[in-house]
């Protein structure tokens, strides 16, 4: 079996879970693993390339239906834009049926942004993953050439008898 991209970066959720945890749920010596791991970066620039600036769309399971205690009666054929608009503002979420009267349907995310900034990935700092990644890999590189020099040519001072 041969190991593929697929194989090491997606099919394996142990990376990930590293890096969608957020450093301030890490105990100290995590947090400067995540800061020093490339995989931080790579994934961080892969999610805020693939999906910031869009509209989240909520599954019938993350939804909220029906009505949020705490505010006034709700008027017989109000729409639930006008019930549940100044709340779904103040909460950065989204009405799925804005027009119906009769159950709202509430979704608490309105931004794919909302949920990169939960897990430190935002697509101002995508170019700067780019060139983190670059520089891994170059520092890889140099590391290699340097502990291949250092390991197999001989030095000067050494002698055959």
């Amino acid at each position: 079996m041969s190991l593929s991209p697929s194989t090491t970066l997606v099919d394996n959720p142990t990376h990930t879970r590293s890096v969608v945890a957020t450093p301030h749920k890490m105990p100290g010596f995590w947090i400067f693993m995540y800061q020093c791991s490339p995989f931080t970066y790579l994934v961080s620039g892969m999610l805020s390339t693939a999906i910031s600036s869009t509209t989240a769309t909520c599954d019938a399971i993350e939804t909220f239906q029906g009505w949020v205690t705490g505010r006034p009666a709700r008027q017989p054929n109000l729409p639930c834009a006008e019930y549940l608009g100044p709340f779904a503002q103040a909460a950065d979420g989204a009405i799925q049926n804005p027009d119906a009267t009769s159950a709202c349907v509430y979704c608490a995310m309105a931004k794919t942004d909302d949920f990169l900034a939960g897990v430190n990935s935002y697509w101002g700092a995508a170019w700067r993953n780019f060139g983190l990644m670059w520089v891994y890999i170059a520092f890889n590189i140099v590391a290699a050439i340097g502990i291949y020099w250092l390991a197999r040519f001989p030095k000067g001072g050494k002698r055959k008898a």
